[in-house]
């Protein structure tokens, strides 16, 4: 219930307000249950609202009563009611009440769509986008994905502030749903404003992301293409082992141009059996191998079988496990590779990842027969 009053000045709303009945002995059992007050006659100020000290006694002092009418039909019977569990919300709020114990706050008028709150003002700090607070992005990225009226206005409102937004956690979920849900045109302004910050500057953990999402949805984009091509300047080996920029190297392969996919895969052959071993670029060799038509890809397989017992190796070390998977998923070099496996079965019996392994392969029996 919500009992709202139109005067000058601070308005007050009684919400949920629940009565106690004192001395109603004669009344029915059902008047006796908790019933739900309606206000007559509820302050419209906080100067009306505002109690004396000596008033401020305890909820069951008559002084702090307030008339109220009833929907029960005994309601005529009341000797006396108590008011509890009383919440108010200020309106047009110019100072705090007086009496300051605990009460909660509800806007009366919040904003129902992302056009109604821009057009209280043109302060975007405040009243736009803030990247800053999650819930502000929340609403942005689902009025985005809804296809809402007020989706362009959330996009305009990201011009200027793309390397800002990319760097926070929520903020730049709206950025990936800005490029899912819009047409390339309209979200090639982020690519654009993350040119010229350099590699280091875009490795962090959100804004890799933001640019994995670029090369899924506009790969061949301009904008995509330049930053991707500022991103393998320098030592590719480098980005391939790096926290973040693995995934972004992982995205190239499988997503970029043709050119930049072969520039990450060739990066790759300078020490193939480190990097298929390493925690991070061990992902990039798998996606190399399974991107058949990548330049190199062939090359880089064939590298890794080439040495009696590499693969073996790889399939008793807990990352180098993984690239053995994707090489048997090869048609050209599975049946090489699973002929390797079988002659080192005592070898793979004796580790943990070797096992699971040819569990997986269904060849736990012949395992247990040696």
């Amino acid at each position: 219930m919500c009992v709202k009053t139109e005067v000058d000045g601070p308005k007050l709303i009684v919400k949920n307000t629940f009565i106690c009945v004192d001395g109603v002995q004669e009344l029915s059992p059902v008047s006796k249950q908790r019933v739900r007050a309606k206000t007559a006659d509820v302050a419209t100020s906080l100067a009306d609202y505002a109690l004396d000290a000596e008033e401020e006694t305890s909820e069951g002092d008559s002084s702090s009563s307030r008339d109220f009418t009833f929907e029960e039909e005994e309601s005529c019977r009341l000797i006396q009611c108590i008011v509890k569990n009383t919440f108010i919300c200020v309106e047009e709020e110019a100072s705090s009440p007086v009496n300051q114990q605990r009460a909660r706050a509800k806007t009366a008028y919040a904003a129902t769509s992302w056009e109604s709150d821009l057009s209280e003002g043109d302060d975007k700090s405040t009243l736009g986008l803030v990247i800053e607070d999650a819930e502000c992005c929340q609403r942005a990225q689902h009025a985005i994905e809804s296809g809402a009226s007020d989706r362009q206005a959330i996009v305009a409102d990201l011009h200027g502030r793309v390397r800002e937004a990319a760097r926070l956690p929520h903020a730049h979920k709206v950025l990936e749903a800005v490029m899912r849900h819009t047409t390339g045109v309209e979200a090639a302004f982020i690519a654009s404003e993350l040119l010229g910050h350099g590699r280091d500057a875009l490795l962090d953990v959100f804004t890799s992301s933001v640019i994995c999402r670029l090369l899924e949805h506009s790969p061949a984009d301009w904008g995509t293409v330049l930053l991707v091509d500022e991103l393998l300047t320098g030592d590719v080996a480098t980005l391939c082992c790096h926290k973040c920029g693995h995934d972004v190297a992982t995205a190239i392969v499988l997503n970029g141009i043709p050119r930049q996919a072969a520039q990450v895969v060739f990066a790759l052959h300078s020490n193939p059996q480190r990097f298929a071993r390493h925690r991070f670029a061990s992902k990039v060799v798998e996606a190399a191998l399974r991107a058949v038509s990548v330049d190199g890809s062939d090359v880089l397989a064939r590298e890794l079988i080439a040495q009696p017992g590499t693969v073996v190796s790889l399939a008793c070390h807990n990352f180098g496990v993984h690239v053995v998977r994707a090489l048997l998923e090869s048609p050209r070099y599975s049946k090489q590779v699973l002929h390797f496996l079988f002659k080192t079965l005592k070898r793979l019996s004796k580790d943990k990842y070797g096992r699971e392994l040819m569990r997986e392969l269904g060849l736990a029996p012949v395992m247990a027969m040696n």
